[in-house]
C-alpha cells in the first residue's frame, strides 16, 4: 500500500515538532518514503539541535539520493558528532556526485577511523571521477589520507593507479603500505607482482601478510615460489595469508604445496595442508593421507579437514584410516568422513564405535550423526545406554546428539528407550521436536506409567500439536502421569 501525500505532509510537519523523538521518527520515515518533496525539509533538519535527528536526516537524504542535498551533506562532514559525519560520507557515496570528491578526501584526515573508512568507501562508489584526485592523495602529508586514498583506488580498480601505488609500496608509514598491497592485488595488474613480492620481506608482519594476500588476488603462477617460502614466516598472520593466496592460485600450486609438506618447518606443513584442502585437487590425496600421521598435531588436524574438503575421492583412504595404529588418526578420519557425508562409510563407522580408544569412538559417533543414516540408530543407542562406568560421558553425549541429528528414523527406538527411564531419550526426543509428536502421543497409551509420564512431559516441551492427547492424559489412573500432563499443558499455554 502506497504512502499518500497527506502522510508525507504530516511527516514533514513533524520535523518541526518540539519533541525530539517525534522529529527523529519523522526523518526516518521520510527516508523510507524517499519522496522528493521531503528533501528541502530534511536539509533544514541537518541543523537540528538534536544529534539523533541530524543523524536520521542525513541517512534519509542518502536514501533519497537527490543532488539538491549535496552541498548541505558536504557541510555535515564537519558535524561535531562522529556518527553524523560517518553517515554524511555514506550519503555522499550514494549520491555519487563528483563535487563530493575533494571534501571526502579531506574527510580522510578525520580523527575517527570509521569516518575515514566511510569516506574511502564513498570515494570508491563515486568511481572514475575520483581517480586523479586520489592519486594526488597518495602524496598528502597526512598518512590517513594516503591510506584511505590507496584503499579507494583499489576498490575502484582503475589501472591508472598502478604505478603510483607501486611507488607507494615504499611509503614511510607501514599503515599505508599495508593498504597499498591489497589495492594493487584488487586491480590485478601483473606489473605489480615483483614489487609486491619484495614487500613479502618487509619488516612489518601486517605488510607482509597483506602482500601475500595481494599476490593471491593476482593469482599468477609466478607468485607460487615466493608464497611457498612465506609459509615459513615467523608470523602466523603472514603464514595464513600466504596459504590462502596459494589456495586461490589453485591447481598450478598443488605440486609446490605437496613439496612444502616435506618441510622441516611444522608451520609450513600446516599451511600447505590447509591450502591443498582449499584447492581440493585429488592429486593431494596420498600426501594428505600421510599427513594424518604427522608428528605435529595442527598438521594432522588440517589434513583431516583438507580430506573432508576434497570429498568423495577421499572416502576410501579415510575408511582405511579408521584402522590406523594411531588413535588420533582414526578419530580425525572419522570426523572427515562425517563431513563428507558418504553413506558408504556408515558400516565402517558403526564398527569404529567399538574402538578401544574413547576419542576414536567419539569421532565415529559424531560422524554417524552428520551422515544421518538410520542404520546407525541401534548402535548409537547401545552407546547412549551405557553407564558412566562403561563409557566416557562425552562419548555417550555425542551418541545422543547424533541420534537427534538422525532425527525421525531414531524416534521409535528413543520412545522405546523411555521404558528404561533414560533421560537421554527424553532429551533427544525434545531436540527432534515436532516429528516425534505422533509417536509420543501413542506413548501416552503405554502400559508403563513411566513412559506415559515422560511422554506427557516431552510433549509439553514440544508444543501445541499435543493438546488433545494431553487433555486425555490428565484423566490417567496414575497420579504422576496426571501431574506430568498438567505441567505439560501449562507449559504449552505459556509458549
Amino acid at each position: 500500500m502506497g504512502t499518500s501525500e497527506k502522510d508525507i505532509e504530516k511527516r514533514i510537519e513533524e520535523l518541526e515538532n518540539e519533541s525530539d523523538p517525534i522529529r527523529r521518527e519523522a526523518a526516518t520515515a521520510l527516508g523510507k518514503i524517499k519522496g522528493a518533496k521531503a528533501v528541502e525539509p530534511l536539509i533544514r533538519a541537518l541543523k537540528d539541535k538534536n544529534y539523533y535527528v541530524r543523524r536520521e536526516a542525513t541517512i534519509a537524504l542518502g536514501e533519497i539520493g537527490d543532488a539538491r542535498a549535496l552541498e548541505s551533506l558536504i557541510q555535515v562532514l564537519k558535524d561535531k558528532e562522529k556518527d553524523v559525519r560517518q553517515d554524511a560520507a555514506t550519503a555522499l557515496g550514494k549520491i555519487k556526485d563528483a563535487k563530493a570528491v575533494d571534501p571526502l578526501i579531506r574527510a580522510l584526515k578525520d580523527y575517527d577511523y570509521e569516518v575515514r573508512e566511510k569516506a574511502a568507501e564513498a570515494l570508491a562508489k563515486i568511481g572514475e571521477p575520483a581517480v586523479r584526485p586520489l592519486i594526488v592523495g597518495l602524496k598528502y602529508k597526512d598518512g590517513n589520507v594516503r591510506q584511505g586514498a590507496a584503499k579507494a583506488l583499489g576498490e575502484i580498480g582503475d589501472t591508472r593507479a598502478v604505478e603510483p601505488l607501486i611507488r607507494a609500496l615504499k611509503d614511510k608509514d607501514w599503515n599505508v603500505r599495508r593498504e597499498v598491497a591489497p589495492a594493487l592485488g584488487r586491480i590485478g595488474d601483473t606489473k605489480a607482482i615483483k614489487p609486491i613480492i619484495k614487500a613479502l620481506k618487509n619488516k612489518n608482519g601486517y605488510v607482509r601478510g597483506s602482500a601475500a594476500w595481494a599476490l593471491g588476488q593476482i593469482s599468477d603462477t609466478s607468485v607460487i615460489k615466493p608464497l611457498i617460502k612465506t609459509l615459513k614466516d615467523k608470523d602466523e598472520y603472514v603464514r595464513q595469508h600466504a596459504a590462502w593466496a596459494l589456495g586461490n592460485v589453485g591447481d598450478p600450486a598443488v605440486e609446490s604445496l605437496i613439496q612444502a609438506m616435506s618441510s622441516r618447518n611444522g608451520y609450513a606443513r600446516e599451511q600447505a595442508v590447509w591450502a591443498l584442502g582449499d584447492i581440493g585437487n585429488a592429486r593431494a590425496l596420498d600426501p594428505l593421507f600421510r599427513a594424518l600421521k604427522d608428528d605435529y598435531k595442527p598438521v594432522r588436524q588440517e589434513a583431516a579437514m583438507a580430506l573432508a574438503k576434497i570429498g568423495e575421492p577421499a572416502v576410501r583412504p579415510l575408511i582405511q584410516a579408521l584402522r590406523d595404529d594411531a588413535w588420533y588418526v582414526r578419530m580425525r578420519a572419522a570426523e572427515a568422513l562425517g563431513e563428507i557425508g558418504d553413506k558408504s562409510a556408515v558400516r565402517h563407522l558403526m564398527q569404529a564405535l567399538k574402538d578401544e580408544i574413547p576419542n576414536a569412538r567419539w569421532g565415529a559417533a559424531r560422524a554417524l550423526g552428520r551422515i544421518g543414516d538410520a542404520r546407525a540408530v541401534e548402535h548409537l543407542i547401545q552407546i547412549a545406554e551405557k553407564s558412566s562406568m562403561e563409557e566416557k560421558d562425552y562419548v555417550r553425549k555425542e551418541a545422543v546428539r547424533a541420534l537427534t541429528e538422525i532425527g525421525e528414523p531414531a524416534i521409535g527406538s528413543l520412545v522405546k528407550a523411555l521404558e528404561d527411564d533414560t533421560s537421554y531419550a527424553a532429551w533427544a526426543l525434545v531436540k527432534i521436536g515436532e516429528p516425534a509428536v505422533p509417536s509420543l502421543i501413542q506413548a501416552l497409551k503405554s502400559k508403563d506409567w513411566h513412559v506415559r509420564g515422560d511422554a506427557a512431559e516431552i510433549l509439553g516441551d514440544i508444543g501445541e500439536q499435543a493438546l488433545e492427547p494431553l487433555l486425555q492424559a490428565i484423566k490417567d489412573e496414575d497420579e504422576d502421569v496426571r501431574e506430568a500432563a498438567e505441567k505439560a499443558l501449562r507449559k504449552i499455554k505459556t509458549q
